[in-house]
């Protein structure tokens, strides 16, 4: 993931549209460092922390809810209408791609601040420069495809908050690079089919193991049905080869009856 801007709107400290353009790589030049420098409470942390927001919606502000920009909800009258917005421009395998948060905010009659839930957009551009967006744009799709990029759970390394503790736990580090290397999807997909991940033979209520007591049901359903018919066709074959036998006594009867007769007529006919 390559950052290229960040833009706000009324966001914390940056009142009206501002915006800020990260060093790239170009043709001319390999330079990729930005260099942000500031007093303290000038903002240097809540450029940080807006990527956190803009991307997976959490605020880790002290105040979670002092999103928008002071002097602009220090103008606001009762029943007025205002919005903060993040937006994130940064390439990824490719492809450029555009994110922003958004929360809008209504004051009530005295003046008090509500904020709606934030909402997110993220789409990516085509060769053209047409905007598209990714998946379906909903919570869930936009979730799965943030968490491609950067997962959740490595957001303190990547944006990393100075003084505050950044540590990240052994587990969800794992999980996350299971996810970037596609590993969680493979283990969710194995454990769906045997049971477990780490199962070498399906388990009953795994789908191969479901499909495997249905196969077994239908095979010895089968093998029975055959081995029926196996007995019946040996009985059928044991009764023809009796049959054979019978209808050869008969045949050697009935040809020493024909010897006799033939016999008696030679000695009945006249000289």
């Amino acid at each position: 993931m390559l950052l290229k801007s960040v833009s706000y709107h009324n966001f914390r400290p940056f009142i009206g549209d501002q915006k800020i353009e990260f060093t790239v790589p170009t043709d001319t030049s390999d330079k990729n460092v930005t260099v942000i420098l500031g007093e303290n409470t000038f903002g240097k942390s809540t450029i940080v922390l807006s990527f956190v927001w803009c991307l997976y919606g959490e605020s880790r502000f002290n105040k979670p809810n002092d999103i928008l920009n002071k002097k602009i909800e220090a103008r606001m009258k009762p029943f007025e209408h205002e919005t903060a917005w993040v937006e994130i421009e940064f390439e990824d395998g490719g492809k450029h791609y555009v994110m922003r948060r958004t929360q809008r905010f209504t004051a009530d009659k005295y003046c008090y601040l509500k904020a709606d839930q934030s909402t997110a957009t993220l789409h990516y551009f085509t060769e053209t420069g047409e905007q598209k967006p990714v998946a379906d744009n909903s919570p869930l799709g936009i979730k799965h495809a943030v968490d491609e990029f950067i997962p959740h759970d490595l957001a303190s390394f990547f944006f990393f908050e100075g003084e505050k503790n950044n540590e990240i736990e052994k587990k969800d580090l794992g999980d996350a690079v299971r996810t970037l290397l596609g590993l969680k999807a493979y283990g969710n997909m194995r454990k769906h089919l045997m049971g477990s991940d780490t199962a070498t033979t399906p388990t009953p209520s795994s789908v191969m193991g479901y499909y495997l007591e249905k196969q077994k049901d239908v095979s010895d359903s089968k093998a029975q049905a055959e081995y029926n018919k196996m007995v019946t066709a040996q009985a059928a074959l044991r009764k023809a080869l009796e049959d054979i036998e019978q209808l050869k006594k008969d045949i050697a009867y009935y040809e020493g009856e024909i010897t006799k007769i033939n016999e008696a007529l030679r000695k009945a006919a006249p000289f």
